[in-house]
């Protein structure tokens, strides 16, 4: 066994051992509230597992837009976004 260094996206946790890899991934990171995606939104109700593993559940859901959230509808500066509140 060996130790390695690895990068890790500010937002999610995702990681690899390239500092490139990962700075590709954080300009399309739903987590980053700067994206002003679907999984930083007030109007969508969804699980993180689903952001985490990309996974298709069917309770994600978007009500300003009235549609289920499944990968294909996923979305970065929304002009409907609006600013989840943290609890």
């Amino acid at each position: 066994m060996k130790k390695v260094t690895a990068w890790q996206c500010s937002f999610c946790g995702f990681y690899k051992k390239t500092k490139k890899s990962v700075m590709e991934h954080e300009e399309r990171c739903y987590l980053d509230p700067e994206k002003r995606a679907c999984a930083t939104c007030v109007h969508n109700l969804f699980s993180k597992d689903y952001f985490e593993t990309e996974k298709e559940l069917t309770n994600n859901y978007c009500y300003a837009r009235d549609v289920y959230l499944l990968k294909k509808n996923l979305r970065i500066n929304c002009s409907l976004w609006g600013i989840k509140n943290k609890v």
